[in-house]
């Protein structure tokens, strides 16, 4: 890949006299490489991008060896090519110059040519970058579409597709700060589609018409929901391809990548299928931070690809993910704050319920592993003297919600039987969700009640979701692995969590679930379950600190318990 732009180590020596550094390209991995003099220089440089490893402790509790540091620059030199620009950035901050560092002429093409793709076409250019559903007439339609509407909820369907004015400042950092290349944050809810479809557009109209683009998706559901947004926006469907597992003869043939401008796949497809698809001048990443597991690291890293738009709502705070996305991306070029979006009317605010189920017979019971001041505990430190086993908390409360799911979410679910409009109840855990929607259409038969999880079929997954668009009153029990990323229900007023979950990306993008615009909806709400357990009084802590910190709220809009 790329692989004029590698170096001839045979015709020179690979440390120039004078020299400390020398900065190269590697086409057979496709990754830049830092090789150094001495190996302590080297080390310094690792040791300035690395952090410590704060899931070591948890691997060695289950007999692994958990390294202590995590690197962004392995022991051999290689690192993503975006983080390039940070690394020299870095030794010109520790050697006052970037004099001591070579850099022949191929690999500063490289870092030109292939990290600034757009610099040599657009500088010096000036444009007002264009909205892809005015340019197509997809505006006028659906506001001839919306003045024949005969209701409020039919009309509220045709609603115009603007870039907002936050929209239109990522796509020109997209274009003209970044050439083409860097990664943007918008909270979920604020539009992230649209700004990916004009980027697409723009280049087409201002760059080459004849660029291909793939656009790669966290899972199955959101390749059908991609390309409706796609299609809605104004894109013809001939310029249209997708790839996902399951389809059929028909639909083979009606979604040629080979004939397609835009390709929109699900990775855990394209992982199996790579050679399915042309080689892609335009990579677009949607939910980027689920690229940081490995396999969908090593399919970006192969992408041949030198412009790249990576989305999310929830980039990762901790800087060794940062500078793997910035590796494999470029640098974050735009980030809005959800709370701002909130206060600019751009998504729904959040009315927030704690809901906190009380177990009498846990709390009389210190014996109980889980008790929240259990007199059984496991000691870090002396894992051979400690009265449990590592997990064996974590497990037993599981195992006790699991049996006992009838009398512990009662309460809970008769107070999701009484909220208004539709509801979203989120779960993690297969054998408790099954349970949960099985009690609740035993307890409340009148009520439309729905399930999704992996098994359910991606067709009987948009079905339910074009269900609850068009009418109020339904509850979906859905997964939280399924639903909780990137799946849009504009028609949804209330979000249950009956998860136990700190995850940062997990919980922000599932309240985002829930904050989407609609006519009938004046605020979100979010209930969140907790038990006087102690994982669930740990981790629902965690999610009040993170509602702090993103939504601005110091503590819950209302607090309603239940004692069973």
């Amino acid at each position: 890949m790329h692989e004029q732009y590698a170096d001839d180590f045979s015709a020179s020596p690979v440390l120039p006299e004078g020299k400390t550094f020398r900065v190269t390209y590697d086409p057979t991995v496709g990754m830049m490489r830092l090789i150094a003099r001495r190996g302590q220089d080297l080390e310094e440089v690792r040791k300035a991008f690395s952090v410590e490893n704060k899931a070591a402790f948890f691997s060695q509790q289950y007999g692994y060896k958990g390294e202590p540091r995590l690197y962004n620059v392995n022991q051999f030199g290689y690192f993503q090519p975006g983080l390039v620009f940070q690394i020299l950035e870095w030794l010109k901050d520790q050697y006052g110059t970037l004099a001591g560092v070579a850099v022949s002429k191929k690999c500063a093409a490289y870092v030109a040519d292939v990290l600034s793709p757009l610099k040599a076409a657009l500088a010096g250019r000036e444009f007002e970058p264009s909205n892809v559903a005015d340019d197509t007439g997809a505006n006028e339609l659906r506001r001839k579409k919306a003045a024949e509407a005969a209701t409020d909820d039919e009309r509220a369907k045709w609603y115009e597709f603007k870039m907002r004015p936050y929209q239109r400042e990522a796509l020109r950092r997209m274009l003209f700060d970044g050439w083409g290349r860097g990664m943007i944050e918008i909270p979920t809810a604020g539009g992230k589609s649209l700004i990916i479809a004009n980027f697409v557009w723009n280049l087409l109209k201002n760059v080459d018409p004849k660029l291909r683009t793939l656009i790669l998706v966290p899972n199955v559901q959101l390749v059908e929901q991609f390309m409706s947004d796609l299609e809605a926006y104004g894109f013809p469907r001939s310029d249209l391809a997708k790839l996902e597992g399951g389809m059929s003869k028909r639909e083979k043939r009606e979604n040629d990548p080979a004939k397609a401008k835009i390709v929109v796949a699900n990775r855990q497809y394209l992982m199996k299928n790579e050679k399915a698809v042309p080689p892609p001048d335009v990579l677009v990443v949607d939910e980027c931070h689920s690229a940081l597991a490995e396999s969908t690291a090593a399919l970006v890293t192969r992408c041949p690809a030198r412009l790249r738009l990576a989305c999310s709502g929830t980039v990762p705070k901790d800087r060794y993910q940062r500078n793997q996305l910035v590796g494999m991306f470029g640098r974050l070029l735009y980030r809005e704050e959800i709370a701002d979006l909130q206060d600019g009317g751009y998504i729904s605010k959040l009315r927030i319920t704690s809901f906190q189920v009380f177990d009498r017979q846990v709390d009389a019971d210190r014996d109980v592993l889980f008790h929240v001041n259990s007199n059984k505990k496991y000691v870090a430190d002396d894992p051979e003297g400690c009265d449990i086993r590592f997990d064996d908390a974590v497990k037993a409360e599981h195992e006790y919600m699991a049996k006992w799911y009838r009398e512990l979410y009662t309460p809970v679910l008769d107070y999701v039987a009484g909220l208004a409009g539709n509801t979203l109840v989120l779960f993690d855990k297969l054998d408790i969700g099954r349970s949960l929607y099985d009690l609740y259409r035993e307890r409340h038969p009148e009520q439309a009640a729905f399930y999704n999880d992996g098994s359910t079929k991606v067709s009987e997954r948009e079905g339910t979701r074009a269900g609850l668009e068009e009418s109020s009153g339904n509850v979906l029990f859905a997964n939280v692995q399924i639903c909780g990323t990137g799946v849009s229900i504009k028609r949804l007023h209330n979000i249950v969590f009956c998860f136990s979950s700190k995850s940062t990306v997990r919980v922000i993008q599932s309240v985002g679930r829930v904050l989407r615009l609609y006519a009938d909806k004046n605020e979100a709400n979010l209930v969140d379950v907790s038990f006087n357990y102690k994982y669930s009084q740990r981790h629902y802590r965690e999610r009040l600190q993170l509602y702090k910190e993103n939504y601005r709220k110091s503590r819950p809009d209302e607090v309603v318990t239940a004692e069973i």
